[in-house]
């Protein structure tokens, strides 16, 4: 059974200068989930017993090969709801999976795992055109403004 949490990561790096780039990472479809291709960050579920720092850390092992030393938590997050084809993996009460923001920087590129068939390095504005799916974009937005708020970007 799942629970019904989730974590979308955005891994960014940045230059001398201190521009930045995002590590951006095409899906591959799971029609079985109704899930078309999409650019996202690292995502997943919370597994039972796991905090949220956990979640994080296995996910973006698990797609990337890059393991995290600090993780940087927003204040954001969104919620989905559970669709029929989802259903049998979560508890009956749940309706909704709520996925919290966040954000690690990184200083190498993925081995991909079979959830994604491509990764590219991008600026914040190509991150904002590529995303298109649920409150991708969205998140993206709150990763850079704490970015911005952190002095981490001039």
């Amino acid at each position: 059974m799942r629970m019904p949490f989730s974590v979308n990561v955005f891994l960014y790096d940045e230059d001398k200068s201190k521009d930045h780039r995002y590590l951006i990472f095409y899906r591959n479809p799971r029609t079985e989930l109704q899930l078309p291709s999409f650019w996202q960050g690292v995502t997943g579920g919370v597994e039972k017993d796991e905090t949220l720092e956990d979640t994080v850390k296995r996910e973006v092992y698990e797609e990337t090969g890059i393991s995290l030393n600090e993780i940087n938590m927003t204040d954001f997050s969104c919620q989905y709801p559970i669709k029929d084809t989802w259903r049998h993996s979560y508890p009956k009460e749940a309706t909704h999976i709520t996925e919290y923001v966040c954000y690690a920087k990184v200083n190498t590129d993925p081995t991909l795992s079979d959830e994604h068939k491509e990764f590219r390095w991008v600026t914040y504005d190509e991150g904002v055109e590529l995303m298109t799916f649920g409150m991708n974009k969205q998140s993206l937005e709150i990763v850079e403004k704490c970015l911005h708020q952190r002095g981490a970007i001039n």
